[in-house]
């Protein structure tokens, strides 16, 4: 009977302790990495890269905030809220980024356009290394 009885509140503690550490009460979206921050960290993070490399300019900067931070909020919604279906949820997310894309594109000038696109490509080369070339585009 002691060894139950020390058992369960050795369990209980062990239990209790790993919860604490496990729970983190600055981010309050578990499923999303605290490195990722919130849709409006990442479109001021995004903003400044494209400035610094499409060349825009503040009127551009003020017209792309709400594009990027419709995408941010919607991509966040669908991977908080997902349908269950994968296929159709990477559909959901494909279509968020190319209508993203071409109102992007819509804003930019001819020579800012080939930047923008090899900014993606780069970015593309990069989530492809990241993930060991597991995955290639598809057209």
């Amino acid at each position: 009977m002691k060894r139950f009885l020390l058992s369960l509140i050795l369990g209980t503690a062990l239990s209790t302790t790993l919860l604490a550490q496990s729970t983190d009460s600055t981010n309050t979206d578990q499923n999303q990495p605290q490195t990722m921050g919130t849709p409006t960290q990442r479109v001021d993070r995004q903003l400044n890269t494209l400035t610094k490399k499409l060349n825009l300019t503040p009127d551009q900067v003020t017209q792309l905030r709400p594009i990027l931070l419709n995408q941010a909020m919607t991509m966040d919604s669908l991977r908080t809220h997902p349908s269950g279906n994968r296929r159709s949820d990477m559909t959901g997310r494909r279509e968020v980024l190319q209508d993203t894309d071409s109102k992007i594109e819509a804003l930019l000038t001819d020579d800012q356009k080939k930047l923008y696109q090899e900014w993606k490509e780069e970015q593309r080369k990069t989530m492809q290394r990241r993930r060991g070339g597991r995955f290639t585009r598809q057209s």
